[in-house]
């Protein structure tokens, strides 16, 4: 699906009447320095030019992540703030004895959790309403921490594939680099989606096009990912209907 310009005015009209709904009074969105997030955050901006809150929680994220973050706050002109949890982190893993296990995984879901646990506290204080960043891809693979960065009240491009992401970016004029990177929930070292699921999100839309050429071992991937994830979509989400 080619994404016009049209599509923009689309989807910030509809961020501005959910939050009329709610009668909030305006939106707030974790930063983490990615294409996703960086799309959500600057939409939002458009919506609500005064009442846009961008966070960065920082849980030892990496120096890429954080300059990221400046680079799109800064470009946009987006009000934000930076949020330490590293001691909060650091104080649950030795509560739950969980320090020195080395599990990425249970390591990187306290780190989604408490981020978005910090965030809604901050919009819950501001009477905001929270953005998630998933888009159509990841909520397909389950692709998320569930009640971590999965968890939000809108989602303007959760219907939106990873390609078209892409394309929303460049239509918002988004910095080269943050185009060009690798995607990544920065959730440990060197830690890459593509890496982390055996494949490319490019492989994915070839899956869903019924590619021939496509490896077998690749779309057996995809559909576990798929029917073992199931319990991670919520149902009726609020999301943006393109």
């Amino acid at each position: 699906m080619k994404i016009k310009e049209t599509k923009i005015k689309e989807i910030v009209n509809w961020i501005r009447e959910e939050v009329k709904k709610a009668n909030a009074k305006g939106v707030c969105i974790a930063i983490s320095g990615g294409i996703d997030s960086a799309v959500c955050a600057v939409l939002a901006k458009i919506a609500f030019p005064k009442n846009t809150e961008g966070i960065f929680l920082n849980i030892n994220s990496s120096d890429e992540a954080h300059n990221n973050f400046k680079l799109i706050v800064d470009k946009f002109k987006i009000n934000h703030q930076l949020i330490n949890l590293e001691n909060s982190f650091n104080a649950f893993l030795k509560d739950l004895n969980i320090s020195g296990n080395n599990n990425l995984l249970i390591e990187g879901n306290i780190k989604a959790r408490l981020r978005m646990n910090a965030l809604y506290a901050y919009a819950n204080m501001k009477d905001y309403l929270v953005i998630g960043t998933s888009n159509y891809s990841e909520m397909y693979l389950g692709y998320f921490t569930k009640w971590g960065d999965g968890a939000a009240d809108i989602y303007p491009i959760a219907k939106f594939k990873k390609s078209e992401i892409y394309q929303l970016g460049l239509l918002l004029k988004l910095p080269t680099k943050i185009l060009k990177q690798k995607p990544s929930a920065d959730l440990w070292c060197g830690q890459t989606d593509e890496k982390e699921l055996g494949f490319k999100y490019e492989d994915l839309e070839r899956y869903w096009q019924n590619d021939p050429n496509l490896d077998k071992k690749i779309s057996s991937k995809i559909i576990a990912c798929h029917k073992n994830s199931e319990h991670k979509r919520i149902k009726n989400l609020n999301c943006f209907d393109k």
